[in-house]
C-alpha cells in the first residue's frame, strides 16, 4: 500500500470551542454568529437537526432557537484562533508532516501503514484529551479521498471517529454511495451541471472521459476526478507560499459620517495589522485603505473608494503604518455619506530578514523600539492593554458582539474560574 494521507477535521469547531469551557452546553443547540451578530456561521449538530441552514440571518431563526433553548454566541476570534493552534500543535506530536488547511482542518502524511487504525484512534483520543475538541479522521491515498473518508465518518455516525478507504474495490463501493455534490471543491452550480449528464455519485464522475471533463468543466474538476480514482494530484503544502498581503477590516455596528470616527477605526485597524506583521516577522512596502457605505441601504447615497500609498521604506512600525493610513484616508473621505465599513490592506509583504536598507535614512529606530514595547505589554496583559490614543476610547462604532464569550486562553483577566 502506498503512503497514505489523513484529514483531521474538528467537529463543529466554533461550537466545540465554546463547549470546552462550558460543559453544560453538551447536547444543547449552539450557534455562533458572524460580524455584528448578523448571520449564523457555525452550528452544533443539534442546530443542524432543526433544519437551520448555514448563513441564515439570525433574526429569522431567533424565535426557533429560543424555543429550543439554544446557546447563542458572537464570533470569538481570539478563542477560536488559539484553540486551533493547540489542535495543530497536538497533531505535530503525532505526525512529522502536518499541513494546516484551515482553522479546523489539517492534512497529515502517514508513512507507516502497518498501524493505521491504532494511529487514527490515538489521534482522536489525544486531540480530545489535550484540547477538548472532538475530531474525525479520514484516511486514503489522495487528499480528495481522505476528505471523502472523513465525510463518511459523519454520514455513518461512526463511533470510532475514523474511516480508512483501503483499496480500489473498497473505494468504488464508497464512491458509488457518495453524492457528487458532497465531493470537496464541487459547488452547487457544478453539481447541477453534472446532474444534467446523469452524474449523481462520485463514482459516476470517475467514469467520465477525461477529455469530456476538461472540455465541459475545466482542469480543476479533471484533477478532482483523478484524485477520486486514486491518482494524487494535490501535494501536501508543508511550506506554503509566503503571505503577500494582510487585510484588517470590520463592519461598523452602525453607520458613521464623521472623518474623526473613520480615522479612529483606521488607526485601530492599522495598529492591529502592524502588530500582526511583527508577530509573523514580516514587513510591508505599501498599504491600501478602503471605505464604503452599506450595499443594502437603498434609502441613502452610496459611495466606495480606496487608495494605495507606498511607504517610505519597508516596515512594520505601528507609527509609520498608522500615519500613512491616516494620510490615505484623508484622500478618499467624502462628506455626506453614511459609512458602514473601513479597512486596511498591507501589501507586498516580505520577511524582515530580506529588508533592504534605504539610500536615504528615513527610519527612526525609536519607532521600532516603541512598537516592541507595545507588543510586550499587550502580550503580557492582554490585547489592547496599551494602544494609540488616536484609536479612540468609547468606540460605539465597533463591531457588535453582544453574545461574546470570554477569551479563556489568551487574556489573563478572562481565565476560567475553577471553584472547589
Amino acid at each position: 500500500m502506498p503512503n497514505l494521507i489523513a484529514l483531521i477535521d474538528c467537529d463543529n469547531f466554533y461550537a466545540s470551542c465554546e463547549r470546552v469551557f462550558d460543559p453544560s452546553l453538551k447536547n444543547k443547540p449552539v450557534v455562533v454568529l458572524s460580524n455584528n451578530d448578523g448571520c449564523i456561521v457555525a452550528r452544533s449538530q443539534e442546530v443542524k437537526d432543526l433544519g437551520i441552514k448555514m448563513g441564515s440571518p439570525y433574526f429569522k431563526e431567533k424565535a426557533l432557537l429560543a424555543r429550543h433553548n439554544a446557546a447563542v454566541f458572537s464570533s470569538n476570534y481570539e478563542l477560536y484562533g488559539d484553540m486551533s493552534e493547540r489542535v495543530m500543535a497536538t497533531l505535530r506530536t503525532l505526525y512529522s508532516d502536518v499541513e494546516t488547511y484551515s482553522i479546523d482542518e489539517a492534512f497529515v502524511k502517514i508513512p507507516d501503514v502497518s498501524n493505521i487504525e491504532e494511529l487514527c484512534s490515538q489521534t482522536v483520543s489525544k486531540v480530545k484529551k489535550w484540547t477538548g475538541i472532538p475530531v474525525k479522521v479520514g484516511v486514503s491515498i489522495t487528499k480528495t479521498l481522505a476528505k471523502v473518508a472523513a465525510e463518511t465518518v459523519k454520514q455513518r455516525k461512526l463511533k470510532d471517529r475514523y474511516f480508512v478507504i483501503k483499496d480500489i474495490a473498497h473505494k468504488d463501493d464508497i464512491l458509488s454511495r457518495f453524492a457528487v455534490g458532497d465531493v470537496w471543491g464541487i459547488g452547487r452550480a457544478t453539481s447541477a451541471k453534472l446532474a444534467k449528464i446523469a452524474v449523481k455519485s462520485a463514482l459516476d464522475l470517475t467514469r467520465l472521459d477525461d477529455s469530456d471533463i476538461k472540455r465541459q468543466f475545466g482542469i480543476v474538476l479533471l484533477r478532482t476526478a483523478w484524485e477520486l480514482r486514486g491518482n494524487p494530484c494535490l501535494d501536501m503544502e508543508l511550506d506554503p507560499e509566503p503571505q503577500k498581503n494582510l487585510c484588517y477590516s470590520r463592519s461598523f455596528s452602525h453607520t458613521i459620517t464623521k472623518f474623526e470616527e473613520l480615522k479612529e477605526s483606521i488607526i485601530a485597524y492599522a495598529s492591529s495589522a502592524a502588530e500582526k506583521l511583527r508577530a509573523r516577522r514580516l514587513i510591508a512596502s505599501s498599504l491600501t485603505v478602503f471605505i464604503n457605505t452599506s450595499y443594502f441601504d437603498s434609502t441613502a447615497p452610496t459611495y466606495a473608494n480606496s487608495t494605495t500609498v507606498s511607504l517610505p521604506y519597508e516596515a512594520n512600525s505601528t507609527k509609520l503604518i498608522v500615519n500613512s493610513a491616516v494620510d490615505a484616508l484623508s484622500k478618499i473621505y467624502r462628506k455626506g455619506y453614511n459609512y458602514k465599513k473601513s479597512g486596511i490592506i498591507l501589501n507586498d509583504l516580505t520577511s524582515e530578514e530580506l529588508q533592504q536598507p534605504s539610500l536615504f535614512d528615513y527610519k527612526n529606530p525609536k519607532d521600532d523600539k516603541i512598537s516592541a514595547v507595545m507588543d510586550l505589554i499587550n502580550k503580557k496583559y492582554g490585547k489592547g492593554s496599551i494602544r494609540l490614543a488616536g484609536s479612540g476610547f468609547d468606540n460605539d462604532w465597533k463591531m457588535s458582539r453582544n453574545h461574546l464569550s470570554k477569551r479563556y486562553t489568551s487574556d489573563w483577566n478572562e481565565l476560567l474560574d475553577i471553584k472547589p
